[in-house]
């Protein structure tokens, strides 16, 4: 009996290990002032087979903001993007009918633009309360949330465009004719 008790705590243990990731893909990006973006909400590393969930995000409203939300194709039942507010995303919702999914998977893709002063802000992803993610048995299945960051940098000076370049050059060269005449001139 204690073999069985002890048997049965170790297959929970390793079961309730094994769940997958949700992040953000690319973990980190860069981005100019005034710019559109786009992350991605994928899976990863899925044994269980799921059939749908949620999820919900934070970012920092003074320097992002969160324009809309794309569910993935393969979620083809009932996909919610969502309620957007001032640095929010809540109950994002995704469900597969028939079927499962396992693997790694699209979740959603989430357009942004970032606001006129820089910095840096974690683009974090939480479970939903709403909408936890299940597997084809019913069970809910708790994965590892990932983090991902945006830095928005103020637009540097650049490379000058071409037409730069030649109003220089045509200036440079009225300037040594016109030069050249007033000292012809005398």
């Amino acid at each position: 009996m204690r073999y069985l008790r002890s048997l049965s705590l170790s297959l929970f243990i390793a079961t309730s290990a094994i769940a997958g990731t949700i992040g953000i893909d690319p973990l980190s990006t860069a981005i100019g002032t005034n710019s559109g973006f786009v992350l991605q909400v994928t899976g990863s590393a899925f044994t269980e087979s799921l059939v749908g969930g949620g999820f919900d995000l934070s970012f920092d409203a003074g320097l992002l903001t969160l324009n809309s939300v794309s569910i993935a194709g393969i979620w083809n039942f009932a996909p919610s993007p969502g309620t957007i507010g001032a640095g929010s995303l809540t109950n994002a919702s995704f469900n597969v009918f028939p079927g499962s999914i396992t693997g790694n998977f699209p979740i959603a893709t989430l357009s942004f633009t970032s606001k006129v002063i820089g910095g840096n802000s974690a683009v974090a992803l939480l479970p939903s309360s709403l909408f936890p993610l299940a597997d084809t048995s019913g069970n809910v299945v708790t994965p590892n949330f990932v983090a991902g960051s945006v830095q928005v940098t103020a637009a540097g000076a650049g490379v000058p465009e071409p037409s730069t370049y030649l109003m220089v050059g045509l200036s440079l060269i009225i300037s040594m004719v016109f030069r050249k005449l007033t000292v012809t001139a005398y």
